[in-house]
């Protein structure tokens, strides 16, 4: 699928920034919280919000009429209003869709201003509002980018934090701790660095915008990297970091290569194994820095244009990987079962408080530091993870079939999708380079990123849940797993076939991609259905994986039991229908097992059985063009040799049966403006009418 020219070609998993909610300083405030996190309700404001679920806004009038009291409140001359107005929008933007493009950027054109107002609460409600905004989609950060809301965040980096030595200067009180107004400032800073990389995680022109202060600005973001020398202010250090890691990637930042510069990433990647006074030996914080600097020296080693490298006694990957291995070495299931046990004794006994928080801390930094490694080495990697896998030995060739029912206008040839094939091409001859191979292997990090892919117990899972800080590291450790089977698609991409160990790194991704799938005796309960032992989207993605794995390992195939299984979680989530459910991309890959493995069997009955289910499955997929399309063409695959499945073609009457699907889908293809924009569908339509006549007895 091709991008748009304002979106920003990136082989990250695209996990955005969030703004983590803190855990209250006063007892007070952390047992309303825990109660407003035990209700799930949202705050009903001004009446706007209430009634049947709504979610916090409404659509048509109400939702106008919300937004243009915020808007008020954004441009009243009462500091206490605009942060009231600037704390609205939280709440209000929870049903973001139910606004026209034109109100959200009305809106963030208004609040953009807040974040220079003399009033520095405001212009922390403003950054805290605008970041929790760009966190929610890519279409609310192209709104933003259009809004024009980076320049006065670069104008704010510019007037409050250019200093030098803004971060190392001593500005305590007696006792160690920071002015009030100072930690206001902190977060400030940390809310724009978290906007800056969410903005410029999608968006070019927004990479622009930064490029034309990139000397001010890179500067401003490494001198807030060095506050990692405070531990008192180490979230400054990370959301530097975090910045920094977005906006190098594929751009190159001149002030990155000052010889000082380069020394300090470098002495940061050598954390986790060097004793340290700052912040400590293999702590999360650390971790989480160093894993952030790899990244960062990964982007300059990729876009340098001269010999230098991260690190002058060891080629840079090196560092890279040890860093890589050092994280995801690290157990987390005890800081994890100990953050748990401390929610529920703050719950019941209101007590340790400051335990908590630091626990919290800790627990938080060590999952991002696993989710940021196994990003970055999906991107070394560098597999595509599309939902197509190329596979020309079995693609159909009908150039000499009879041209009878096919339409002139049947042939929709679109260049960009032929582009996009001929990169994947390029990309999968080229595979992994024997020096990333071999580390992988010394390393053993298949099955270190394989062991990532293990959901939390329920229980544990269940009492992380009962705060919303909880439930945020629950969601984060979702999105680890499927960091973790994105790394192992790309291994599958990308592996070399002439390396002599693919086959054994390929059996260990399967063991671990199959015990996804369906299960096994160490990781699930087998009488559990398969789409509750994980999220949709490790679900979804575990399939592609597997596809992906079949297609290129001719030894490797899936029993008429497991297709079955398959099928029957396809069936069990959804009856073959668009919407919630069962997603596209998940049908269209078991279709596609299925079509791989009939292909490449001798055994007439397994193929007979599969032509069975996707028969089946054509009727069960009425109005659906592109799924029906998808089971056509598997069945056409399965059965294009001759002569060798014409039993199971006379015993299913396949012919005809087909032809009577195909009569109707070509009908509704006929009658679609869009539905030939679809390349499976228009190669269907094309394809299907010749195959039946060819086979027509």
């Amino acid at each position: 699928m091709g991008k748009s020219k304002s979106s920003r070609s990136r082989s990250r998993t695209k996990l955005r920034q969030q703004s983590w909610p803190s855990i209250p300083q006063s007892m007070a405030a952390a047992v309303a919280a825990a109660a407003a996190d035990e209700d799930k309700q949202l705050i009903n404001i001004h009446g706007y919000g209430g009634g049947g679920g709504g979610g916090g806004s409404v659509g048509g009038d109400g939702s106008g009429q919300l937004l243009a009291e915020i808007r008020q409140k954004l441009v009243s001359s009462k500091p206490a209003d605009r942060h009231f107005g600037a704390n609205m929008i939280v709440q209000s933007m929870t049903n973001f869709d139910n606004y026209t493009d034109t109100e959200l950027k009305q809106l963030v054109r208004t609040l953009s201003p807040l974040c220079l107002d003399r009033a520095e609460n405001c212009r922390n409600a403003a950054t805290d509002s605008l970041c929790y905004l760009s966190s929610l989609s890519d279409r609310l950060c192209d709104l933003m980018v259009a809004a024009d809301v980076m320049t006065p965040i670069a104008e704010l980096f510019g007037q409050h934090f250019a200093a030098t030595d803004y971060w190392t200067k001593q500005d305590n009180n007696t006792n160690g701790s920071r002015h009030l107004s100072r930690q206001l400032s902190d977060q400030i800073y940390i809310n724009c660095c978290r906007l800056v990389a969410n903005l410029c995680c999608t968006s070019v022109k927004a990479i622009d915008i930064f490029n034309k202060s990139a000397k001010l600005l890179t500067q401003i973001l490494v001198n807030g990297l060095r506050a990692v020398v405070d531990p008192s202010i180490s979230e400054v250090a990370i959301a530097s970091a975090q910045c920094i890691s977005v906006v190098s990637e594929d751009n190159r930042l001149p002030e990155l290569y000052v010889t000082e510069n380069v020394d300090f990433i470098r002495q940061l990647m050598q954390c986790p194994t060097a004793t340290t006074t700052t912040v400590g030996d293999n702590s999360s914080t650390t971790l989480y820095l160093a894993v952030l600097c790899a990244q960062i020296a990964y982007n300059m080693t990729t876009t340098t244009t001269t010999a230098a490298t991260i690190d002058d006694t060891s080629p840079a990957l090196d560092v890279i990987f040890a860093v890589i291995d050092n994280v995801l070495s690290r157990p987390c299931h005890t800081d994890i079962t100990d953050l748990a046990t401390n929610i529920q004794q703050f719950l019941d006994t209101n007590k340790d408080i400051d335990n908590l928080r630091d626990n919290y801390r800790n627990v938080k930094n060590l999952i991002l530091a696993k989710r940021s490694a196994l990003e970055l080495i999906a991107n070394i990697i560098g597999g595509s993870g599309d939902d197509e896998a190329v596979d020309d030995d079995e693609d159909m060739d009908y150039s000499d079939c009879d041209d009878d029912g096919i339409d002139d206008d049947d042939v929709v040839v679109e260049s960009g999708d032929i582009d996009d094939v001929d990169d994947d091409n390029k990309r999968l001859a080229s595979g992994l380079s024997p020096k990333i191979e071999s580390m992988i292997v010394a390393m053993g990090l298949i099955d270190k990123i394989g062991q990532h892919l293990c959901p939390l117990d329920r229980q544990l899972s269940d009492k992380l849940s009962a705060t919303g800080f909880g439930t945020e590291i629950v969601e984060c450790i979702q999105t680890i797993q499927l960091c973790s089977m994105t790394c192992l698609h790309n291994l599958v991409d990308c592996m070399s076939k002439q390396f002599s160990r693919t086959s054994l790194l390929n059996e260990q991704i399967w063991r671990y991609i199959y015990s996804i799938v369906f299960g096994d005796n160490n990781t699930h309960q087998n009488d559990i259905p398969v789409h509750q032992q994980c999220n949709q989207q490790l679900l979804e993605e575990s399939v592609n994986t597997m596809r992906a794995l079949v297609a290129g390992n001719q030894q490797l195939s899936l029993s008429v039991s497991d297709l079955d299984k398959l099928w029957a979680n396809c069936l069990r989530l959804q009856q073959w229908t668009t919407g919630d459910g069962c997603s596209m991309a998940y049908k269209i890959n078991v279709i596609n097992l299925m079509s791989l493995c009939g292909q490449r069997s001798e055994d007439i009955g397994f193929i007979e059985r599969l032509t069975e289910l996707l028969l089946s499955g054509l009727v069960s997929a009425a109005g659906d063009l592109v799924v029906r399309a998808e089971l056509i063409d598997a069945l056409i695959d399965m059965h294009s040799e001759d002569h060798k499945t014409d039993p199971v073609l006379i015993k299913l009457n396949l012919i005809s049966r087909l032809k009577s699907a195909a009569l109707v889908f070509r009908k509704e293809v006929n009658n679609s403006r869009s539905a030939k924009s679809s390349p499976i569908v228009s190669t269907v339509h094309m394809n299907v009418m010749p195959f039946i006549k060819y086979n027509y007895y």
